[in-house]
């Protein structure tokens, strides 16, 4: 996976048509984890292409920071998803300006919860975020 890197993040300025949410299978959970994982696709307009945002545990549970990363994908539709969600994003919004809110909120330095878990936590933190800024529907928190 790719680490988050602002700068590159924040000159994205590829259009979006939905932000997705995905609901992942991780394969048989363990005494420190879970059996699912949930992370964000923002979906290229007019082409089969995503990013996906994804914040996940650092291995070192040491540290409970969790590790932003966000990749370039040629597809919209992850292999391992159990459930999908879309939300409709008003005409014109950028990946750069979910990057630039994500920073200006400090949704980069997300500290996890016990045992790695807390990504559906900051799934809906950050699709709360997306429609404070009016970029998809209102109701979209409510419906996860």
């Amino acid at each position: 996976m790719g680490r988050f890197d602002p700068v590159v993040a924040q000159a994205d300025f590829r259009q979006i048509s939905h932000v997705r949410v995905v609901v992942h299978t991780m394969g048989a959970s363990g005494p420190t984890t879970s059996d699912n994982h949930w992370s964000i696709f923002l979906l290229i307009e007019g082409v089969d292409q995503s990013v996906r945002v994804n914040m996940s545990a650092d291995l070192d549970y040491d540290d409970p920071t969790g590790e932003l990363s966000w990749d370039n994908h040629n597809y919209q539709t992850s292999r391992s998803a159990l459930k999908v969600w879309d939300f409709p994003v008003w005409s014109g919004v950028q990946v750069a300006y979910i990057a630039a809110l994500i920073v200006t909120l400090g949704r980069d330095r997300y500290e996890m919860s016990g045992g790695g878990s807390g990504c559906r936590f900051w799934v809906w933190t950050i699709i709360r975020d997306i429609t404070a800024q009016s970029y998809i529907a209102a109701n979209s928190p409510q419906i996860l």
